[in-house]
């Protein structure tokens, strides 16, 4: 009789032990499968908007708090760019991380990484005297066939969605 219970709740540990297991398997599949930016909303949105695909200087699969076509919608948004007025542009998008100065005697912005192409841990702004560090969304508009100086620039917070206002590059 004894064998039997025992049996019983060997089994029961066993198929306990089988559906965590099975569990946490599907979990870590979700966790390493690359992050596809094209099967969000946001990509949705941004492409029935402005459809001009962006030129990247990365391949981005990781995500941020704003993604990249967010904070495209936001950037070309606040000037009312639209797919009429970005013919014959070139839309250029990196994730960078940058010092902006904003002091009595400065102010200005430093890129401090460039094209930045691991997950961040923590997008949010970190303020230290008169400089703010940050995540941003860069963007610059160019003309296509000169491509020379951009006709517009954006700084989008990659966590906030807030447009940065910038002064001189240092």
């Amino acid at each position: 009789m004894k064998l039997r219970y025992l049996a019983v709740a060997l089994a029961a540990v066993i198929l306990v032990s089988l559906f965590f297991d099975a569990t946490l398997y599907v979990q870590t599949q979700s966790l390493t499968r690359p992050y596809d930016a094209t099967k969000t909303d946001d990509y949705k949105l941004y492409k029935s908007e402005f459809g001009v695909p962006p030129t990247m200087r990365q391949n981005y699969t990781f995500w941020t708090p704003v993604s990249m076509y967010r904070a495209l919608c936001v950037g070309l948004g606040s000037d009312g760019w639209n797919q009429t007025s970005l013919k014959g542009t070139k839309v250029q998008v990196s994730f960078d991380y940058l010092r902006f100065t904003n002091g009595q005697n400065s102010t200005g912005m430093e890129v401090l990484q460039s094209s930045v192409t691991e997950q961040v841990g923590n997008c949010s702004a970190v303020q230290i005297g008169n400089n703010t560090y940050r995540y941003v969304w860069s963007i610059y508009v160019s003309n296509a066939t000169s491509g020379m100086r951009p006709c517009a620039i954006y700084y989008v917070d990659a966590a906030s969605a807030q447009i940065i206002p910038h002064g001189p590059i240092f």
